[in-house]
């Protein structure tokens, strides 16, 4: 899958439409390159960090998200395993460790 054909693939999951920045980071991390985004609070860097756990998916790698405090952590987790179902994502915190193994863990 050509990375061009990656980002649509993605892009076409979601009931709305990137920023101009979004689509150039994910455009950016599909073609290999690492990425860098600075954005305040709520402005959508979220989705950047699920095009890579897509693009992981697909290429059947294994993908870690962090975040910085724990409730975060336990949001992503509950989100992720409604998207992609309980076998494939794991959470791993300081206390918790819920299938390890998975192919994606917050």
């Amino acid at each position: 899958m050509t990375p061009d054909e990656l980002v649509e693939e993605f892009t076409a999951s979601l009931p709305y439409q990137l920023d101009d920045f979004q689509r150039e980071a994910i455009q950016a991390l599909a073609k290999g390159h690492s990425v860098l985004v600075a954005a305040p609070t709520g402005t959508g860097k979220t989705v950047i960090g699920e095009f890579g756990i897509f693009m992981a998916r697909k290429h059947r790698q294994r993908a870690f998200y962090t975040t910085p405090i724990k409730a975060l952590s336990n949001q992503k987790f509950r989100d992720f395993r409604a998207r992609w179902g309980d076998a494939e994502v794991g959470l791993l915190t300081g206390d918790v460790v819920v299938n390890r193994d998975a192919p994606c863990s917050s």
